[in-house]
């Protein structure tokens, strides 16, 4: 059995080997002493009534009553299976020297009636074990038995019996043994027995501190250093491995001494080792502490730097940083408002971002939001602007003065030129014209004033302006003003050098008048002119005939003017005396007065209008106001009203026919009532009416401003009965959602008709997608579904969906969206390529931002972990931009790929991550079993001090694997006869030799020990593996060979006889038997190999191609360690020879000790499982221009006999 031992014990173990006895009710038989019986069955533990038989010697029987039959105890502790039984019924393991193991005996005799069934026994302690054995003759020796392991249950016939072995294994802990017991269970017929208890006591020495007894040789005490061995560090089996490192055991303590290549002991715990792998490990990525794991997204590490996988919803990778994850929460942050660089940013203004969408704040201070337009954020500086200086709609103004606002408060600057502040009041600023003010002509003050004149400022100069009225600047010098007074001055009189001197007449200046004095007789100043005196002869003048203005004047007529007094003649042509007065002459011309057109009352008069009278006859001269003559007849004056007429409106001709509209005429206006069905004003202007069909015209389809190509954007459009039709996309343009509604969305450059997936993300058929839309099935695991048809608007939710989608439908290719995608194994179909770097949520659009992760769950299938993996890829078949993941694996021995592919001889793999987790570790192997212990050898009968005696040698003790004791010798007969040699032990034992016969019998010779059985060979240590079957199969280690079984000890010699004439004569004691040999130990079996990990694995797939790609393999598995030996089993103990009468005749010799078997060798140490980025195996790749890393090789599983190789590692294999 293993065993753990150290300086802590572990708690008690249960190792039940559970022995049911299936016991029915018998009924046991009484039997009357010298009679014959006859038997009644009945309950177990009730004997039948018994008959009263025919007397044997002694006369007739009387009836007696039967006993009960039972199942009884034989305690045998250190003493052979024919031994008496020894008191009290307890094992009795004395004292086990620490790191040792002791066997002690029992056996179960059925002393019922009926057959017993052993099925359990049960040890709750897992420092005991126990065994059924038997015991037989040895075929070869009947004299010696042989021990064989009985396999419960076991079924013993009445007066059989069964023998227990409990072997106690020291853990090396001083103390009593643990407090426990054997329990052993069995059924007679169909009722349960009464258990047989069998308490266990004993004590254990404790090892030396600091040692231990660690491995199963029970033969060489505490033989591990705890504080060295890197095997048993501290406490035994605790084992120093160092995954990816190097360790050692210091004062009982792990320790690191170093680390592989991109490995490191980042917890500083040196049970794990350098656990930490700096190229893909998430919390060490690149050094220990630089963790990938950021909040709202998925992270990975990849060759030592973090990635990032995804965001979750509402955040966003902003700062392109994967160390610093999806940062950015877009329903939050100011800088990025529902979406990347969308920054809440209000002019001079607080922001804040709510639910993804920008709210205006408060505004800074000094600042404020003048226009109410949110989107200039607080434009106003109140500080600063003019137009609003210390608050909104606070214009500084200074007429004539510059202005600035200083703080919030308005400040006049400097006066404009021609401009000056004569009042110092800032409120009316620069209010004095200096270039036209007389009180500041030229500067404040400065005023203008001439004697007798007005005065003016012009650009700043005082000047001499219009003279005051009867004043004049007749000397032409300013600095005097208007000196003349021209209303007295005859020299000036009423101008400069205006003299009064007037013809036929006295004169003077009276108000700048030349005032005519009196007259000369017969004349007159009827002119009123100075300056020609008193000009008129009136007994003469015909306008002034008797006196001025007593005209001759017969208006229209002939006169004359006869010494004062005026004539008159006849009237002119065109001219009436209507009146009939001879004063006004003839008064009316006829020709041209409308009330006596043509003669006298003779009245022009025309509806409307206003009239004129040429040549004597009457004509329309204009219209009123809102009328037209717009027949041309004079006679019906102005007949139309051109205010209200829609023939004539606001002029004549002017008719009021408005397109496509009822109209009206209003003051002359033509005005729009309503608009026809299917047309409108869109021009806003009346006269050109409803000028716009709102049922065909594009620009204003339904109604004005309703404009089809802004709503159908980039397509060629047409408006049918109010409606927008798409008539087509325009050139460069494609509809590639096909919903015409959204018009042509998609700007594109036509390349050709053929369009495959490429490194530039080319949309080459302009189809709305990098690649071919009618080739592929589209897989998204956000928006899709597996019972979808795997169309852009209808994806599928798996990737293998998606395979299977395009089997069924005869596509070639499978279009992936970014995420992750998490599976068990994704098989490809040939023929079916995969392209990742697709983004469902932005139209399908392709980019290297967009990563697509194939993840395994880590489920084992087939014994090996895989995310990807193809069997017969014959026909052409892409997988690119993809990250193909698979986690680390506990199973056992099972390998870790994270993309196999057999036979797959036209697939390409590009621009993808493969990244394998680490392999599963060996099993351990089990240990041998422990050999069978030989039987004692039983002893010589007695001799006789006076008679024959029963003088027979003791039985050999019987061994299992048949290295039975050999028989002891006869002792010598009556009379000095000597007692026989000692029977040889199998093997070759020498028994003893036969002691003389004489007057006192000599004494046997005691027999050989048996020769102890040599170890048997230890198993190989596995290394490395094979291909078998498309998979990676690692070496197990060999199994050990058994032990060899130990030689079966001699018998003693029988002792001699005594004879002589002066002695009665007597026989000699026999010899005792030899014990029978122990069995070799099992060989333990050999620990398998550890898994393999690998990023790529190819096996017969030649003309694979591997093009810039990362390729990461995890770490090997540890091989399982090898079992170890098991224990050979003891020699039996030699029989003691007969011992009676010695004085007398001789003693029998003492049986040899059986030799102990051999340790079975120890199983071998599994081969490591190897790591290699790349294996081929039967394949021709090319791995240039791709980056590839591994992890490292499992270590050997470790071994007593032979470690495993550890596991090889590299890029490339």
């Amino acid at each position: 059995m293993a065993r753990n031992r150290g300086f802590l014990r572990p708690q008690f173990a249960l190792l039940t080997v559970r022995l049911a006895l299936l016991a029915t009710a018998l009924a046991a038989v009484g039997c009357a002493a010298g009679g014959s019986e006859v038997a009644t069955s009945g309950p177990y533990g009730t004997g039948g009534g018994g008959a009263g038989g025919g007397g044997g010697a002694g006369g007739d029987g009387a009836g007696g009553g039967g006993g009960s039959g039972k199942l009884e105890l034989c305690v045998l502790n250190d003493g052979g299976p024919a031994d008496p039984c020894v008191s009290p019924e307890v094992l009795d393991f004395e004292t086990v020297p620490a790191g040792r193991q002791r066997t002690r005996l029992f056996r179960v005799d059925n002393q019922t009636a009926q057959e017993a069934v052993f099925t359990a026994a049960a040890v709750a302690s897992a420092d005991f074990d126990v065994v059924a054995v038997r015991f037989e003759p040895d075929p070869a020796n009947p004299l010696l038995t042989i021990r064989a392991v009985e396999t419960l249950p076991v079924l013993r016939a009445p007066g059989g019996a069964l023998h227990f072995e409990v072997t106690y294994t020291s853990q090396g802990v001083a103390g009593p043994l643990p407090a426990d017991r054997v329990i052993v269970e069995a059924e007679v017929g169909s009722a349960g027995a009464p258990d047989i208890v069998v308490p266990l006591i004993g004590r254990s020495n404790s090892c030396t501190p600091g040692m231990g007894a660690c491995d199963d040789d029970p033969d060489n005490g505490c033989e591990t250093d705890l504080l060295t061995s890197a095997a048993h560090c501290g406490a035994c089996a605790q084992l120093c491995v160092s995954p990816n490192g190097t360790t050692g055991c210091v004062d009982g303590l792990c320790t690191v001494s170093s680390c592989a290549d991109h490995f490191a002991d980042c917890d500083g715990n040196a049970t794990n080792g350098c656990e930490s792998n700096l190229l893909t490990g998430v919390d060490t990525c690149g050094a220990c502490g630089t963790t990938c794991r950021k909040e709202h997204t998925e992270s990975f590490c990849n060759g030592g730097n973090c990635n990032i996988v995804g965001c979750a919803p509402d955040h966003a990778d902003c700062d392109l940083d994967a160390l610093t994850g999806c940062e950015t929460d877009l329903l939050t942050s100011a800088a990025h408002c529902g979406g990347c660089n969308v920054a809440c940013d209000f002019a001079n203004a607080s922001e804040t971002c709510a639910e993804g969408s920008c709210e205006f704040g408060a505004c800074d201070a000094g600042y404020a939001d003048c226009d109410g337009d949110l989107t200039n954020g607080c434009e106003a500086n109140l500080e600063a602007s003019l137009a609003h200086c210390g608050a909104c709609d606070a214009a500084c103004g200074f007429p004539g003065a510059a202005e600035s606002c200083l703080a919030g408060v308005c400040v006049m600057g400097a006066c404009e030129p021609g401009r000056a502040n004569c009042d110092g009041a800032a409120a009316n600023g620069c209010e004095a014209d200096t270039t036209r003010d007389l009180a500041h002509c030229g500067g404040c003050n400065l005023g203008c004033a001439f004697a007798n004149a007005a005065e003016s400022c012009v650009d700043g100069a005082c000047v001499l302006g219009a003279c005051g009225a009867g004043y004049a600047d007749c000397d032409r010098d300013p600095a005097n003003g208007c000196e003349v007074d021209t209303e007295t001055s005859l020299a000036n009189c009423g101008g400069c050098g205006a003299r009064c001197a007037l013809p036929n007449a006295a004169e003077s200046c009276e108000g700048g008048v030349c005032v005519l004095g009196a007259c000369e007789a017969g004349r007159a100043d009827c002119d009123r002119d100075p300056t020609n005196g008193c000009e008129v002869d009136t007994a003469r003048d015909l306008a002034h005939c008797g006196g001025c203005g007593a005209a001759c004047d017969a208006a229209n007529a002939g006169e004359a003017c006869l010494g004062g007094t005026c004539v008159m003649g006849a009237c002119g042509p065109g001219f009436a005396n209507c009146n009939a007065s001879a004063l006004d002459g003839c008064e009316v011309n006829t020709l041209g007065d409308v009330a006596n057109c043509g003669g006298c009352n003779l009245a022009c008069a025309l509806p409307n209008a206003a009239e004129a009278c040429l040549g004597g006859t009457c004509v329309l001269s204009a219209c009123d106001a809102g009328f037209g003559d717009c027949d041309r007849a004079p006679a019906n004056g102005c007949e139309v009203d051109t205010r209200t007429s829609l023939a004539n409106c606001g002029a004549c001709g002017a008719a009021c026919e408005l397109a496509n509209a009822s109209e009206a005429c209003a003051l002359g206006s033509c005005d729009l009532v309503a608009c026809n069905a299917g047309f409108a004003s869109c021009n806003g202007v009346d006269s050109d009416g409803c000028e716009t069909s709102t049922a065909t015209d594009p620009a204003h389809c339904g109604a004005c401003g309703t404009d089809c190509a802004a709503l159908i954007p980039n397509a060629a459009v047409g408006c049918g009965a109010g409606a927008c039709t798409f008539e087509g996309c325009l050139p460069g343009y494609y509809d590639a959602d096909g919903v015409a509604s959204n018009g042509c969305e998609y700007a594109c450059t036509f390349v050709s008709d053929v369009d495959l997936p490429d490194d530039g993300f080319v949309d080459a058929n302009c189809d709305g997608v990098d690649g071919d839309v009618d080739l592929a099935v589209f897989v998204d695991v956000t928006t899709g579904n597996d019972g979808n048809d795997g169309t852009r608007q209808r994806p599928v939710a798996t990737v293998g969906g998606g395979i299977n989608r395009a089997v069924l439908r005869g596509k070639t290719h499978v279009y992936i969206s970014q995420g992750t995608y998490t599976t068990n194994r994704v098989s490809l179909a040939s023929g079916i390529s995969l392209y990742g770097g697709y983004n469902a949520a932005l139209r399908w659009a392709r980019s290297a931002a967009s990563v697509a992760v194939v993840r395994s769950t880590g489920s084992v299938v087939g014994g090996y972990v895989t995310a990807l993996e193809g069997h017969n890829i014959m026909a052409p078949t892409t997988i690119d931009r993809l990250t193909i993941q698979t986690p680390n694996t506990a199973a056992t021995g099972a390998s870790n790929y994270a993309m196999r592919c057999v036979s797959c001889t036209a697939v390409t793999l590009k621009n993808s991550v493969l990244q394998a987790g680490s392999a599963g570790p060996g099993a351990a192997g089990t240990n041998g079993g422990t050999g069978a212990a030989g039987s004692n050898g039983s002893s010589g009968g007695a001799g006789s001090c006076d008679g024959p005696g029963t003088r027979t040698g003791g039985a050999g003790g019987l061994s299992s694997c048949g290295r039975t004791g050999g028989a002891g010798g006869t002792g010598g007969a009556v009379g000095a006869n000597a007692g026989a040699a000692g029977g040889a032990g199998t093997g070759g034992t020498p028994g003893g030799a036969g002691g003389p016969g004489g007057s006192s019998g000599g004494h046997g010779g005691v027999g050989e020990i048996g020769a102890a059985g040599a170890p048997g060979g230890n198993g190989s240590g596995g290394t490395g593996g094979t291909v078998t079957g498309g998979l990676w199969t690692g070496i197990a280690g060999g199994s050990g060979v058994i032990g060899v079984h130990g030689n079966g000890a001699g018998g003693g010699g029988g002792g001699g006889g005594q004879g002589a004439a002066w002695v009665t004569d007597g026989a000699g004691n026999g010899g005792g038997g030899g014990g029978g040999g122990g069995c070799g130990g099992g060989g333990g079996l050999g620990g398998s190999a550890g898994g393999g990990s690998f990023g790529l694995f190819l096996v017969n797939s030649t003309g694979f191609q591997l093009l810039t790609s990362q390729v990461t393999s995890g770490n090997g598995g540890n091989g399982g360690a090898g079992g170890s030996g098991g224990n050979g089993g003891n020699g039996g103990n030699g029989g003691a020879g007969g011992r009676t009468c010695t004085s007398e005749v001789g003693a029998g010799g003492d049986g040899g000790r059986g030799g102990a078997g051999g340790r079975g060798g120890y199983g071998g140490g599994g081969a490591g499982g190897v790591s290699y980025g790349v294996y081929r195996f039967n394949t021709t790749v090319s791995t240039s221009g791709n980056v590839i890393a591994h992890g490292t090789g499992g270590a050997g599983g470790t071994s007593s006999g032979n470690n495993g190789v550890a596991g090889a590692s590299a890029s490339v294999f």
